[in-house]
């Protein structure tokens, strides 16, 4: 997503961004995929002891926030004429990737 913004200077350049050589709303369909995949990798991994003793139930809070995610990014896709300043998508994004960071971080320390 982090393409997005961009999109017209790349495109206008020749640079080859997935955002580019995909369209915003593939690209953007990309990003669904990723999101779900990451929910469903720490379901599974969940299910390793001493990643549960790491990650624990907290994790839980992610699917919320998958969900939100998802939602905004579907509500980008069906917007016919795309939006080059995706500001709260960026952010909503940056602060999904915390989960993945923060929550194992503090399980360990």
């Amino acid at each position: 997503m982090a393409g997005i913004p961009d999109y017209e200077a790349d495109k206008q350049t020749g640079k080859g961004t997935l955002a580019v050589r995909m369209g915003k709303s593939k690209a953007t369909g990309l990003a669904i995929g990723f999101v779900v995949l990451s929910i469903i990798s720490v379901l599974v991994l969940k299910q390793i002891p001493e990643i549960n003793a790491v990650i624990g139930d907290i994790i839980y809070l992610a699917i919320g926030h998958a969900i939100w995610l998802v939602a905004l990014l579907v509500g980008f896709m069906g917007k016919r004429d795309k939006p080059n300043r995706i500001d709260g998508i960026m952010a909503v994004s940056l602060m999904y990737i915390l989960w993945y960071a923060l929550v194992p971080f503090f399980g360990l320390v």
